[in-house]
């Protein structure tokens, strides 16, 4: 089986966890913290009825909420509709 993008940030938030994975605009998470942070917005989603077939628009900014929103989205299994906020 392929692997997903969230399969690769859980393999490597257990080998590095406590290393930077993202550094945004003066605010940084760990592979652990971002790994945890898309696990409950994957869950917050999937209650929402986020899941495989389904789409999700995604409607963002660069930050570092959009790269965990990412990351969440894929964890649900559902497809990500990104949309540009200036449209």
């Amino acid at each position: 089986m392929a692997a997903t993008l969230f399969s690769l940030l859980q393999e490597t938030a257990s080998a590095r966890g406590n290393r930077r994975a993202i550094c945004f605009d003066g605010k940084s998470l760990s592979y652990a913290e971002l790994r945890e942070s898309a696990e409950r917005l994957a869950a917050m989603l999937t209650r929402l009825g986020a899941g495989p077939g389904k789409q999700v628009a995604f409607c963002f900014n660069k930050s570092i909420d959009a790269i965990v929103t990412l990351f969440a989205i894929n964890r649900t299994g559902a497809t990500y509709v990104p949309i540009d906020p200036a449209w």
